[in-house]
């Protein structure tokens, strides 16, 4: 417990810390920093992922299946929560989305390395690739209709305009056809990709300069951490099951899914005009109580 508090969770709130002071002082456009994950770091990062770590069909199935049945289910869980929260088309959305985007990037891949050894960081890196494909669709689709003012048809038609589709077709078939990128393409790709996680984390540093927890949030939040920290691993423990799954794809996969709100929610809402706020909050806490709630996942798996 105190190992992770050190090693792995306290890293992250000082680099977000830091966002903290550069919002406060400087006060930035935040949709500069989002559109920059969207559009250049995350698809620079899935591609480098892709072309780093090789795995076999086989593998690469399961892992799909599992982040994609996952997120479906979890989807249906998440609108179920906010009707019985009776909460509006806003926070509706912004509550699926804090719900199914997990943080498998700048916490999943330290957090699986120092949990289970240097072997199940290119499982971690695999899963986070993956679920990548879920943010641009899945996840696109709901940040766009983040104020219910978009309809269904401009909502999917944002599915495509982002690049995060296109990256994971281009990883998948440079990861499946075995190919190599040129020294020089790949090392830029590499460089863009290793942007990412700080950005991230500044994002959300200054995200929290700018806005305050509000009490009317308190239930909508918790029933968030709820759902990111515990109905979602069980959800994936139980596919996992289904599909078959065993060692390290297993362990890494339901691992992933108990991660916190993925930094990712808040890019995609501050760029769509979502419920900023809800996922900021929720991405806060699920961060705090993760410590424990890890904790004792990696005592259940191990």
């Amino acid at each position: 417990m105190v190992d992770t508090l050190i090693n792995v969770i306290a890293p992250i709130f000082l680099v977000m810390l830091a966002g903290m002071f550069y919002g406060r002082i400087l006060q930035p456009d935040t949709k500069t920093f989002s559109s920059a994950i969207i559009y250049l770091f995350a698809p620079a990062l899935v591609i480098d992922g892709f072309q780093t770590v090789r795995f076999t069909p086989d593998v690469l199935g399961q892992v799909t299946g599992l982040v994609v049945f996952s997120a479906i289910a979890l989807t249906f869980i998440g609108y179920l929560l906010a009707w019985l929260l009776r909460l509006d088309v806003r926070a509706t959305n912004a509550l699926v989305l804090a719900i199914i985007l997990f943080n498998g990037a700048n916490y999943g891949l330290p957090f699986n390395t120092f949990a289970y050894g240097d072997e199940a960081e290119p499982m971690a890196i695999l899963y986070y690739s993956v679920s990548v494909i879920v943010v641009n669709t899945l996840g696109v689709f709901i940040a766009s209709r983040g104020s219910g003012s978009m309809s269904f048809a401009s909502a999917a038609i944002n599915v495509f305009r982002t690049p995060l589709f296109y990256a994971a077709v281009i990883g998948l078939a440079i990861n499946l056809g075995d190919i190599e990128l040129p020294l020089l393409l790949g090392r830029s790709v590499s460089i863009l990709g290793a942007a990412m996680i700080p950005v991230m984390l500044i994002l959300i540093g200054i995200q929290v300069s700018q806005f305050e927890f509000k009490i009317t949030q308190a239930r909508p939040v918790a029933v968030g951490v709820f759902g990111t920290l515990i109905i979602s691993p069980l959800v994936a423990w139980g596919i996992a099951a289904l599909l078959g799954m065993e060692g390290l794809a297993w362990t890494v996969g339901i691992t992933q899914h108990a991660m916190p709100t993925a930094v990712i929610a808040i890019a995609l809402t501050t760029q769509f005009d979502g419920d900023v706020e809800l996922v900021t909050n929720t991405l806060l806490a699920s961060t705090a109580v993760s410590a424990l709630t890890l904790s004792v996942l990696v005592q259940l798996l191990t």
